[in-house]
């Protein structure tokens, strides 16, 4: 995975946070786009980064609270998009 600088020295996040906004960073733009954005569930990322599925669903609801993501989710299923707040850290991407 590879999460950009920016994103690591920023101080409004947890390392839970970073790790979570790195997964979605580094989705292919084309499953975001097409997909109609990022489609894990807490359990499977908690999976990815190891932790367990409440502590991914508390700190994404954290990352929704801050303004960093937008997310939907019903029974089993979970979307996530990335908001303008996550470009104006300069992580390098374009928009």
């Amino acid at each position: 995975m590879n999460i950009p600088y920016n994103l690591l020295r920023s101080k409004d996040l947890t390392s839970t946070q970073k790790l979570i906004l790195g997964l979605i960073l580094n989705e292919p733009e084309v499953i975001m786009t097409f997909g109609g954005g990022y489609l894990k569930t807490c359990g499977e990322i908690g999976t990815e980064i190891g932790l367990p599925r409440v502590k991914v669903r508390k700190e994404l609801d954290e990352l929704v609270d801050k303004g960093y993501v937008v997310t939907e989710y019903g029974t089993a299923w979970r979307k996530t998009n990335l908001t303008d707040k996550i470009y104006n850290l300069n992580l390098g991407m374009k928009e």
